[in-house]
């Protein structure tokens, strides 16, 4: 027993000096990652009656916890709203091969764990003062929630993601682009 005593104290004190080690180097390097995520600070999913403004809290947010849609993402609707507006990028967030195979009509992949592959081509075809939706699959799928973050981080401004994805998108009816039909 003294052994595993031994044992388990020694993982602790592991763990918390890579902890430590990990929190320092963060807050060195000439671009630290904040070490907690204020809600505040993200946009909020829109209402539906201007799909080209941007909604920052206020009594819209007490709306969205009334109608179950979370903070900072876009139903089905008011993603086809906004396309329809003209002044919104999509991006998908899933991998080049799923993309190819069926996306949301004039989305552009960037995969959520390659970013850094991708970054310029982003920033040539995305402004970063310009609503960005981010979607994946479907509700499940948090890839999409990944790259809404790393697009804050790198500086876009308003970034929301579809959670409901590309499922919900084919499930309401519209249709969807692969490689093969792009033109």
């Amino acid at each position: 027993m003294n052994n595993f005593t031994r044992d388990i104290v020694g993982g602790i004190v592991i763990i918390a000096l890579a902890t430590l080690v990990g929190v320092l180097h963060n807050a060195v390097r000439s671009q630290s990652m904040p070490l907690i995520q204020h809600v505040n600070s993200v946009s909020t999913a829109r209402d539906g009656a201007d799909p080209t403004q941007s909604s920052h809290g206020g009594a819209e947010a007490a709306t969205l916890s009334q109608t179950g849609i979370p903070e900072g993402s876009v139903t089905v609707g008011q993603v086809k709203a906004m396309m329809d507006s003209g002044d919104v990028y999509i991006i998908d967030a899933r991998l080049p091969e799923a993309f190819d195979d069926g996306h949301i009509p004039g989305a552009i992949n960037i995969p959520y764990d390659r970013l850094p592959e991708y970054y310029d081509g982003l920033t040539e075809l995305v402004p970063t003062d310009v609503t960005v939706i981010c979607y994946c699959w479907s509700p499940t799928c948090d890839f999409s929630d990944q790259l809404a973050t790393e697009l804050k981080i790198l500086g876009y401004t308003d970034v929301v993601v579809f959670t409901g994805g590309l499922e919900d998108w084919q499930n309401a009816g519209y249709e969807s682009e692969s490689a093969d039909n792009e033109g």
